[in-house]
């Protein structure tokens, strides 16, 4: 039963890699396993034949960017309710302009500046707003989103990269976007 969390413990960006890696865990399993580490204390992993994998029918075993990317710490004032909750960044097809949902650029060192916050409301709640952002084939994001019911603020995309909250290259390029929970 532990075959899906094996093969995303692998990281592998697709279910092949990630099959392999498991099948590899369970043969070590079965065959049993003996080093020495640096230190010279020598590890053994008894054989156990009776563990056999059961592969679910139904699992995704590629690893996806949100599930093993390390978050970053969010860039917000400290004594401020944040998190960090990475927006969706993955190719959508083999056409290499389809993908979602902001640029990676390095603002301002690469030459952009920033100079325009993008304000808007959701039109949404908070979960369904963050689950927009976090599906690359919506091709939007937003560097903030606000909680209405407490303020928490979600930071989605580094300042330092290009959200789409604009729907205008240049002002997107200049801009950092704040979405706040709610209705106009």
């Amino acid at each position: 039963q532990w075959y899906a969390a094996v093969a995303r413990y692998s990281q592998a960006p697709d279910a092949k890699g990630a099959q392999l890696f498991t099948q590899r865990v369970f043969q070590t399993i079965n065959r049993g396993s003996s080093r020495v580490t640096a230190d010279g204390q020598r590890v053994t992993l008894a054989a156990d034949r009776s563990v056999t994998p059961v592969k679910p029918a139904k699992m995704k075993l590629a690893a996806t960017f949100a599930s093993t990317a390390v978050a970053p710490v969010p860039e917000c004032p400290s004594g401020l309710n944040c998190d960090f909750r990475p927006a969706a960044f993955q190719k959508n097809s083999a056409d290499p302009a389809d993908y979602g949902n902001y640029d990676v650029t390095n603002r301002p060192a690469d030459g952009v500046d920033i100079r325009y916050i993008v304000i808007h409301d959701t039109e949404g709640g908070y979960e369904g707003s963050l689950s927009v952002f976090q599906n690359p084939a919506k091709s939007a994001s937003a560097h903030y989103l606000i909680r209405a019911s407490d303020g928490l603020v979600t930071q989605l995309v580094p300042t330092k990269d290009t959200a789409w909250q604009a729907g205008n290259k240049t002002l997107n390029m200049h801009s950092v976007g704040i979405e706040h929970e709610g209705f106009a």
